[in-house]
């Protein structure tokens, strides 16, 4: 349940992240009085930051915020070669040590997914912490994805950035039972990366 939103604001440059307040278990409905599915993870010891969202489990959720620790961004690797490698690691084993997460054929899966904005880029993550870079500059996770990715397509070039967000959630939170506000909107703001994984990493879409 739930409905998480990245859309990447280039003029701005902005990786915004959004999502709704539903918690549901079985056929109860929880409402937090504070942004449980969106927070930052941020590295003292070596100067970096991510911004996470979450869908599915709410206890993955809390033990990647509280207990993960960014490991060393090594200059040699790409960002999408980091977070495929170091950091998928370190959550996986994290979950894995503290219960947090199932176990199927010996190998970790979350109940949802994570939108993780690192740097210049986002980075969409499913259950089985494969890691997917946008294809476009948004994308949503969560059982009201499908409303809010239409949502998304049909403001493109239409409404400010943070207005975009708001919108798809809305529509999300309308049409999917598992959707429910108050909504929270957080950003992290980036510069441009010499060597750009979205470049490297190019997509052609052939239709």
């Amino acid at each position: 349940m739930t409905c998480v939103i990245g859309l990447k604001d280039k003029k701005n440059k902005r990786l915004y992240i959004g999502s709704d307040s539903a918690g549901i278990d079985t056929n109860n409905l929880s409402l937090a009085k504070f942004p449980f599915k969106i927070f930052e993870i941020y590295s003292a010891e070596f100067d970096s930051k991510m911004l996470v969202g979450c869908s599915g489990s709410i206890r993955s959720a809390q033990t990647i915020q509280f207990a993960l620790n960014l490991p060393y961004h090594q200059k040699t690797k790409s960002d999408y070669d980091y977070i495929c490698t170091d950091v998928m690691f370190m959550i996986s084993d994290l979950l894995e040590e503290t219960k947090s997460a199932s176990i199927e054929m010996n190998q970790v899966r979350i109940d949802g997914g994570m939108i993780i904005a690192y740097k210049d880029n986002l980075y969409t993550i499913r259950s089985d912490l494969a890691v997917f870079p946008f294809v476009h500059d948004y994308d949503a996770i969560g059982c009201g994805d499908q409303v809010a990715l239409g949502s998304l397509y049909s403001t493109d070039g239409l409404l400010d950035t943070e207005d975009r967000v708001k919108l798809s959630l809305d529509a999300s939170a309308e049409f999917s039972a598992g959707v429910s506000g108050p909504f929270n909107i957080d950003y992290l703001e980036y510069e441009d990366e010499e060597i750009n994984d979205e470049k490297e990493y190019e997509v052609i879409d052939e239709r």
